[in-house]
């Protein structure tokens, strides 16, 4: 939501005879950034057999892994996965990390809706 706020100057200051330039930032036009869609992460954290979507500091302080996903698009296509254990050994087969993208696609799909309720006021 941050980036949506975004200005981004717009300033030449070069000339073909190498003269300084003296703008002043009022004379600068800003644009925004448009999005064709709201990029969303989500972590899960795994603690023994429980999943805990979008952790909190106390939850990940005794999470033995976590999952982050970064998906885009109507569709939620997945374009980041990240796996991170703490020093150790977690056996994660291909059910439970469906399970954990399918958990962050939902949970995301509720941040999106609120940023983008907020991206419209």
């Amino acid at each position: 939501a941050a980036l949506a706020d975004l200005k981004i100057p717009k300033l030449q200051a070069l000339r073909a005879d190498n003269a300084d330039v003296d703008r002043r930032l009022s004379d600068i036009q800003a644009s925004g950034i448009s999005f064709r869609s709201i990029p969303t992460c989500m972590t899960i954290a795994m603690h023994k057999n429980y999943l805990m979507v979008d952790p909190t500091a106390e939850e990940e302080s005794i999470a033995t892994a976590h999952v982050s996903i970064v998906f885009v698009g109507e569709e939620d296509d997945v374009v980041s996965l990240e796996t991170s254990a703490a020093g150790q050994h977690i056996q994660m087969d291909a059910k439970l990390l469906g399970k954990c993208i399918s958990l962050g696609i939902q949970a995301g799909a509720k941040r999106k809706q609120t940023i983008t309720k907020h991206l419209s006021n």
